[in-house]
């Protein structure tokens, strides 16, 4: 196994972003200088975690509407995920080499299957998922903010993992499904992708 080629997965949304801080310390993305995770302006030219929206719009090959990153079909050619990872036996229970599998319209491996990738973003409901509308809350393409005292306790994460079924896109694995972890946790089916903002 090449480990090098590996997603890093068993890391917590804070390690990911005190990661990117480390990256770029001096371009300011993020600044854990206080020993608090403080989000700074994503116009700095840093690396960070991407928004969610920013996410679904890489996984959907710039805004398409594929089902899968890449695909609308069965995506095993795009993914890593259960039905094509070997875990009956055992020996596919774990992530997989980065880009061994087809990239979607962008040129992007691995944004379906493999690991589950964190966002920067609070996760709050959308709007259709309330029953009686949309609060005023949720309104911010660029996430919900987390207001003082503290309302929300998961950060967003998406794409599935070498780990998610696949049921016709009734999964994790979907581009429009979206799931969440606390910020603390770590999981072997969990990981991060940078984001940067050139200026």
């Amino acid at each position: 196994m090449n480990y090098a080629a590996m997603p890093v997965v068993n890391i917590s949304w804070y390690g990911a972003v005190y990661y990117c801080d480390w990256l770029s310390r001096m371009e300011e993305a993020y600044d854990s200088s206080s020993g608090s995770v403080r989000n700074i302006s994503r116009t700095g030219g840093g690396f960070r975690l991407p928004t969610e929206a920013e996410w679904e719009y890489c996984a959907r090959g710039g805004g398409g509407n594929t089902l899968y990153s890449g695909t609308n079909l069965f995506p095993a050619n795009y993914a890593w995920f259960y039905w094509n990872s070997d875990i009956s036996d055992g020996t596919g229970s774990r992530v997989h080499e980065v880009g061994q599998k087809l990239p979607n319209i962008l040129g992007l491996y691995d944004m379906t299957g493999n690991a589950f990738e964190m966002c920067s973003d609070w996760f709050e409901v959308y709007c259709c998922e309330y029953p009686t509308g949309c609060p005023v809350v949720s309104t911010d393409i660029s996430g919900p903010v987390q207001p003082d005292p503290p309302v929300f306790s998961y950060k967003v994460m998406r794409g599935g993992s070498w780990d998610s079924a696949d049921d016709g896109g009734n999964t994790f694995l979907s581009n429009v499904h979206r799931h969440s972890i606390y910020p603390e946790n770590t999981e072997n089916t969990v990981g991060f992708r940078i984001a940067r903002t050139i200026p």
